[in-house]
């Protein structure tokens, strides 16, 4: 007795469990275009199949074939004609979900330049603290008064924050 061995694309052998378990992951990742599309293929393949037995009923003959063969056929157009429907507007969804995500990573993508500037402005809030201090303790060890010591210290602070935010344009 010949049995058949499943292989996977490497060539590797499987067992059944396996082809199971990789067969119902690729199962789960079909979209709903994609099943519309094979039903759709299904829909016409059947409507052929009908046409076929019609005419040979025809050819043949047999009358109460060819009733029930044109109720079928009824029933098979109306139910390629909703194939149709459903795979034009889920066609339609997916152009229209893809050009909205387009959308969206371009807007991500705008967004991380606005983060690149956010990034030197915190980097630049931190030097002016950094500076301010630095500043404030320079200024403290200057014999001077208050007014001049906080002009010092502003002034590191902003030097502090601006030389960041400017060189990060």
């Amino acid at each position: 007795m010949i049995r058949w061995k499943m292989r996977d694309k490497e060539g590797n052998y499987l067992t059944t469990k396996e082809f199971l378990e990789r067969w119902k992951k690729g199962i789960q990742k079909v979209t709903p275009l994609q099943q519309t599309k094979i039903s759709l293929q299904g829909v016409v393949l059947v409507l052929i199949g009908v046409v076929v037995g019609i005419v040979s009923s025809f050819m043949t003959g047999i009358w109460w074939l060819l009733i029930i063969l044109c109720g079928s056929l009824f029933l098979t157009v109306i139910n390629l004609i909703g194939t149709l429907q459903r795979y034009y507007s889920l066609k339609e969804i997916d152009k229209q979900f893809t050009q909205k995500l387009n959308e969206e990573i371009n807007i991500l993508k705008g967004g991380l330049k606005m983060n690149n500037k956010g990034q030197a402005e915190l980097v630049g809030f931190v030097f002016a603290v950094i500076a301010g201090v630095l500043g404030f303790v320079m200024a403290g060890t200057m014999n001077s008064g208050i007014i001049l010591r906080f002009v010092v210290t502003i002034c590191c602070g902003l030097a502090g924050y601006f030389i960041p935010v400017l060189a990060s344009k």
